[in-house]
């Protein structure tokens, strides 16, 4: 019991302060008488008695304690059982057992603690073997008792005699109970055999008579406890006699739910006389091996034994044929579950199978055949299912009900079979979700890549199997249908890039609520044209210079160009200088005006020009393609000289002329004439 003692404080003054110095002594002498007094007055509480037992076991954990407890300076009371305030504590006197002992009323109108003198007051109950007890005592002020014995401080001793209740006549047997710390022992024998040991300790041995009377003899011992509990057992033992022995010829044997099973001598014999113990079995298979085991297993399934019967006290033998049979049925246990109408229920999707101990599950070719594996049966289960699917309606809370039975089997053609019951909801619009635009914004789709190619529907636009359509799940009570508005060219009317806007309307056929909303799909040419320039030799056209003229006009060629869009083209150029450098890339070309269908560089001198194609479709993609132009001088001079030329020869015989005395208009279109001079052959004499 905790006393607790409250002084209420409140700060010295200095001149209180003072005093003390001088009365400081007195002040503690009179404090001491105070606690002094206080704790002579203070109630106290004890448990007197504890474990007191009553010896009144009728079996093992329900015998009786007695206990006792006082409350001393307890005042005038009365002192009671605080209301629900008491756990394992009983009426004393109560029931013996096997009777349940009566319980105490609790509170001020329950049983009050018995006075037995000025200030005293007491109570006795009884508490159960090695369950312990808790009570709280009061006498309606504010002052309590607790008083708890713990569970296992008082119990009985566990007298049980372990020996053979089963054996041979002359046989000398060993039996012994539990050997527990200050108990005393005494054991007795009424018939059949003398005691060959001491008879005051926990073990004892017996000498069984050399002949069997048929009767039960009775082996009894009594424990007495270091707590004064008395408990007694007894063993009936039977002498065994020589005995004949007939088994039945073939027996069958089923094997349990886990596929094992034990053997005892009652299934082989027509009529034991004796208990499993005093019989030996030996069991061989049909190539007379004997097999080190007297239990069933699974390995045994289907196969016939020889099973021996031996007797053990007289050696007498019978043989019986025995048939290890699995008869158990597959024990299956369905169930129920419910899914959204759009989520798969394959049995490996819900993971529902009909049985609940296995270590896998196989699917085989039968997509409604399961084998299950490291079940507690013989073998392998073969688990097949047929569905039977009841659909609902707009008055019902499931778009449908599957009703799936499940038929299991093993290979000895046992078989089981349950119903699962699988409910599935119907959708709601809030469960669907709705396809994103495809036109370039963050988080969308980029364009749609126009004369790419995708699925187109009906009006040869983007089909929802490429763009997406509203999803979740969709059962039979969703609609859904959609409408494309008519289209905005975006790159000149009818061509091949387009926005789309596409209205989808998804309605609730039970409910009738509907939501729409707008996917915008943009198909655009996004890529540049392809360009090539036909009559080029290594990106080169060469041309020659014009007759009377050292340059030419050159007719460029027509580019082939593949685009999705339309297209136009426009065309420049540079020329070289003499040493056939470019001016600076970044210098503007000049421009080529376009002449009758055609683009023509006019009188380009000879040596090199640089033209560029500037192909632009519809959309605003570009391509540049950049070629040379060679113009080649290989027109040789023109020599034109007089036909026939006659010179006087001066009185020495010699004449003078001049080169150019022969030139009647020789030309170069491109460059200077040289002439030079020389005689033909002939046949007259200088």
């Amino acid at each position: 019991m905790n006393l607790n003692f409250f002084m209420m404080r409140k700060p010295i003054p200095i001149f209180e302060k003072r005093l003390l110095r001088f009365y400081s002594k007195p002040l503690l002498i009179l404090f001491a008488f105070f606690m002094i007094a206080t704790q002579i007055n203070a109630q106290t509480g004890v448990i007197a008695e504890d474990c007191t037992c009553l010896s009144n076991n009728s079996c093992s954990g329900d015998g009786q304690f007695s206990t006792l407890i006082r409350i001393n300076n307890g005042g005038a009371g009365p002192w009671y059982i605080a209301q629900d305030s008491i756990r394992g504590l009983y009426k004393d006197p109560s029931p013996a057992p096997p009777a349940q002992p009566d319980e105490f009323t609790t509170g001020p109108g329950g049983e009050q603690l018995t006075s037995v003198g000025a200030g005293v007051f007491e109570l006795r109950g009884i508490h159960i073997d090695g369950q312990g007890y808790w009570v709280k005592l009061t006498d309606g002020s504010a002052d309590t008792l607790e008083f708890e014995i713990a569970a296992g401080h008082c119990v009985y001793p566990h007298t049980k005699i372990i020996g053979d209740d089963f054996v041979c006549e002359g046989q000398e047997s060993t039996y012994t109970t539990q050997s527990n710390v200050g108990s005393t022992y005494s054991w007795s024998l009424d018939h059949g055999g003398v005691f060959t040991s001491a008879t005051n300790t926990n073990s004892v041995t017996v000498a069984w008579d050399d002949n069997s009377d048929g009767s039960v003899h009775h082996l009894s011992v009594a424990e007495n406890s270091a707590n004064g509990c008395t408990v007694y057992d007894t063993m009936n033992v039977v002498i065994e006699d020589t005995i004949a022995l007939a088994c039945n010829n073939s027996v069958q044997i089923s094997l349990d739910a886990n596929c094992a099973g034990e053997l005892t001598a009652d299934m082989f014999l027509e009529d034991p006389q004796y208990e499993g113990e005093s019989y030996s079995l030996f069991i061989q298979d049909q190539n007379g091996v004997f097999l080190n085991q007297d239990t069933l297993s699974s390995d045994m399934v289907g196969n016939t034994y020889i099973v021996t019967v031996q007797h053990q006290c007289s050696g007498n033998m019978c043989w019986a044929n025995m048939l290890v049979l699995d008869k158990t049925a597959p024990e299956v246990e369905c169930g129920s579950d419910t899914v959204r109408c759009s989520d798969p229920v394959r049995p490996q999707d819900l993971n529902m199978y009909p049985i609940v101990h296995y270590t896998s599950i196989h699917t085989t070719a039968n997509p409604y055949i399961y084998i299950a594996k490291g079940t507690p049966g013989c073998s392998d289960l073969t688990m097949q299912y047929f569905d039977d699917v009841e659909d609902g309606d707009c008055g019902t809370d499931f778009t449908s009900i599957i009703y799936r039975t499940w038929f299991v089997s093993d290979p000895s053609g046992n078989q089981s079979s349950c119903v699962d019951t699988i409910y599935t909801t119907p959708t709601g619009l809030d469960d669907i979700t709705y396809p994103v635009n495809w036109d370039g914004l963050p988080g969308n789709h980029d364009f749609i890549e126009a004369c790419s190619n995708y699925k187109k529907d009906l009006n040869g636009n983007p089909h929802p199997d490429y763009t997406g359509a509203p999803a979740g799940p969709l059962c039979g009570n969703i609609m859904i249908n959609y409408t494309d508005h008519k289209r905005i060219y975006l790159c000149g009317e009818g061509g091949q890039s387009y926005k789309v806007l596409r209205e989808w309307v998804v309605m609730d056929n039970c409910t009738g609520a509907s939501f729409d909303t707008i996917q915008i799909i943009a198909v655009m040419d996004t890529r540049s044209p392809y360009v090539s320039i036909p009559g080029l030799v290594n990106n080169t056209l060469v041309v020659e210079t014009q007759d009377y003229d050292c340059g030419s006009d050159v007719i460029l060629p027509i580019p082939h160009i593949r685009d999705c869009s339309g297209t136009t083209y426009t065309v420049g150029y540079q020329l070289a200088d003499e040493d056939g450098n470019f001016p600076d890339p970044v210098i503007p070309y000049t421009t080529v005006h376009p002449h009758g269908g055609s683009y023509v560089l006019q009188s380009i001198p000879t040596g090199l020009a640089r033209v560029k194609y500037t192909v632009k479709d519809d959309c605003g993609n570009t391509t540049e393609k950049i070629f040379l132009v060679r113009v080649n001088d290989s027109l040789p001079p023109q020599a034109i000289c007089d036909q026939h030329t006659t010179i006087t020869l001066t009185d020495e015989g010699i004449g003078y002329l001049n080169k150019i005395t022969f030139d009647d208009g020789s030309y170069d279109n491109c460059t200077d004439v040289t002439f030079r001079v020389r005689r033909m052959s002939s046949t007259c004499d200088p």
